[in-house]
């Protein structure tokens, strides 16, 4: 039977372009993508013998000749098919994190290698029985036979497949729609590529249908631009933090170590960013690879700002590692040459285990932000010999920490009262959240507000506030003593929330609290963030009976008039400027700043008071609230109470 390989000439149309571009683009730097590189090319090279063992070669003059190269070039193709859907499996273990958990499970090792060896087992056996395929020569023309277990391959071949897909099942969220989509593409591709063949056995389109499926993975799975760092040829902070999360998922022992150039922002503002891109290409490429000699296979990844982080999967013990790095660093960074400058670089380098040192992937991108602080520059460090003190093991922690508050419960509401001066008494109180963590004590909200805000936290801290506050005004104690309202702070991220005013209406529903005994302070850098989801939160706010204040008034560029183009009641003035008031030209610029305030009919609340004389100052001054430790200091709820009962009562 004389067969169609144009299919297979096509698959070479797409195959051979992208392991070149694999090739060129150093693709194969990655785990992940040295798993597919291999895989494009067993498929090429299977691709190249399956159209050997189809085609006509009439060229090699004799039917003897081409009867010895199409068996020959035939059991490659099935050697090599044999191959490709195990790799397929591994590339999939490796995008799910589930390598290393097949790798140490034996259930997942008899069922990741029991069926290639059934594969290869028969294969050999053909060569004495014919059992999956013969070739005879019938006058001038090599036919090719089917045997009897050629069902056998297929069997390993949707055994393959279907592991792959429970991999894929398995961790479907992480991989997310387009992703599983994308994988999930390659089932009735093959399978309508077998059905075609079945029904046209001349026509060999199996190995295009494989080829269809690599390009789809590498368009929509194996993003090369999501993997590589363009600028330093490494392998991107996202491919980093994908293969991070996949060792911790699939609890896999490996070693991070870091290397941040501490002269990076200087070294780039003065040789500029073409001399910069090549330094750190020549770190890329030196400092790796010279691991790599040492037999400690190692991927690098370019994270950010000067930052290196190389990731070693097989077995090496840190002592090791750091010792060779130590070795490395005068060579590679002392009198560093680029473009005939010699550049003496600084850096911070530090040897981690996984999960031995640091056991999860927040903590690890946290530490890698700061270690080089409390390092020695220019030589490598053990993360176990590290002697981080509190603030920095804090602050490497935050994000852990308040994970850990929201979950455990370990905030707790202060209140600072604030006082009246037309009446002499204090008529308000802003609500203070606080952090008791019960490994490192009292926190700061300075260190864990701006956390929060950056992880998004800040949503979760927001609601137990306001339902705090709701809780406790519902029980009426502090209107007995006086107190009007209380002030909450509520963040950016909640105000471009499209349901915070819903959640903020149906909690004061839920306490049975009135609108006006609470009212939000907005701070003034605020107002950068301005946008139509965050004057709309307000204004529903607002519609619903609460008031806003703006906090922190002075301590940016503030323009009144666009301050008072947003719903404020109530001014706070900075702390700052209580601080300012030095000399009398300072007096004059917040005393003018004052009366402008007052002719747009705001009240005006002044922070951080301290003394009497300060007290005195804005007292005479027309400003209606004072707050600060000159009255009292934030304090819980209880204490609260009591301060109200005796200054109040």
């Amino acid at each position: 039977m004389n067969r169609v390989y144009y299919f297979d000439i096509c698959a070479l149309l797409v195959l051979v372009p992208l392991l070149i571009s694999d090739i060129r683009r150093k693709h194969y730097r990655g785990k992940i993508g040295r798993v597919y590189v291999w895989l494009l090319t067993l498929v090429l090279f299977d691709t190249v013998f399956d159209s050997l063992r189809s085609g006509q070669l009439t060229t090699l003059g004799t039917i003897d000749l081409s009867f010895k190269v199409k068996l020959v070039s035939c059991y490659i193709h099935f050697y090599l098919r044999a191959l490709v859907t195990p790799v397929y499996v591994l590339l999939i273990s490796q995008l799910t994190g589930y390598y290393s958990k097949i790798r140490e499970s034996l259930i997942g090792i008899l069922s990741f290698n029991i069926p290639v060896a059934l594969n290869m087992a028969i294969l050999i056996i053909n060569v004495f029985t014919g059992c999956i395929f013969t070739y005879s020569v019938e006058g001038d023309i090599v036919l090719y036979n089917v045997g009897s277990l050629i069902a056998v391959v297929y069997f390993v071949g949707f055994w393959y497949a279907f592991f792959a897909l429970v991999l894929v099942m398995f961790s479907r969220e992480r991989l997310g729609v387009e992703k599983v989509l994308a994988i999930i593409s390659f089932y009735p591709i093959n399978i309508g590529a077998i059905i075609l063949h079945h029904i046209r056995p001349d026509t060999l389109i199996e190995m295009f249908a494989t080829a269809l499926c690599l390009l789809i993975m590498r368009l929509f799975i194996l993003r090369i631009d999501e993997d590589m760092d363009t600028t330093s040829g490494a392998s991107s902070y996202m491919a980093f933090k994908r293969d991070v999360d996949n060792l911790f998922i699939g609890k896999e022992e490996a070693i991070v170590v870091f290397l941040r150039l501490l002269d990076n922002k200087a070294v780039r503002t003065v040789l500029g960013n073409p001399v910069y891109e090549k330094m750190l290409r020549r770190i890329t490429d030196g400092f790796m690879p010279s691991l790599h000699k040492k037999g400690i296979r190692a991927d690098i990844y370019f994270l950010h700002n000067g930052m290196f982080a190389g990731l070693i999967h097989n077995y090496a013990k840190a002592d090791v590692i750091r010792d060779y790095t130590n070795s490395l660093l005068p060579d590679l960074f002392e009198r560093f040459e680029v473009d005939g400058i010699d550049i003496d670089l600084n850096v911070a380098v530090c040897v981690v285990r996984i999960p031995e040192d640091i056991d999860s992937p927040e903590y690890l991108q946290s530490f890698s932000e700061s270690y080089h602080y409390t390092i020695p520059p220019n030589k490598a460090v053990l993360y176990s010999q590290m002697k981080p003190d509190r603030e920095f093991m804090l602050k490497n922690n935050l994000d852990c920490i308040i994970s850990r508050a929201i979950c455990d419960n370990h905030f707790e509401m202060y209140y600072q009262p604030i006082y009246s001066v037309e009446t002499g008494r204090f008529t308000s109180a802003e609500a203070l959240i606080r952090l008791n963590d019960p490994e490192y004590g009292q926190i700061q909200p300075d260190l864990f507000i701006p956390a929060a805000e950056k992880s998004g936290a800040i949503i979760q801290i927001g609601d137990f506030v306001v339902d705090s506050v709701c809780q406790f005004l519902s029980s009426g104690k502090d209107r007995e003593m006086g107190i009007e309202y209380v002030e909450i702070n509520l963040s950016v991220m909640q105000c471009m929330q499209k349901n915070t005013a819903v959640k903020i209406k149906n909690c004061l529903e839920k306490y049975d609290i009135e609108p006006s005994r609470i009212n939000f302070e907005i701070t003034e850098t605020m107002e950068d963030y301005t946008n139509d989801a965050i004057i709309k939160t307000m204004n529903v706010i607002s519609e619903n009976g609460n008031s806003f204040s703006l906090d922190d008034y002075g301590s940016g560029y503030s323009n009144l008039h666009r301050v008072m183009s947003f719903p404020y009641e109530i001014i706070k003035l900075d702390k700052s400027l209580v601080n300012d008031l030095k000399d009398e030209r300072s007096e004059m610029v917040v005393e003018e700043t004052i009366k402008m305030i007052k002719v747009f009919g705001s009240k005006i609340v002044v922070e951080g008071v301290e003394d009497e004389k300060a007290y005195n100052w804005f007292a005479e001054r027309g400003c209606d609230y004072i707050q600060g430790f000159y009255f009292a200091r934030p304090m819980p709820e209880n204490e609260f109470i009591n301060f109200l009962n005796e200054n109040n009562g």
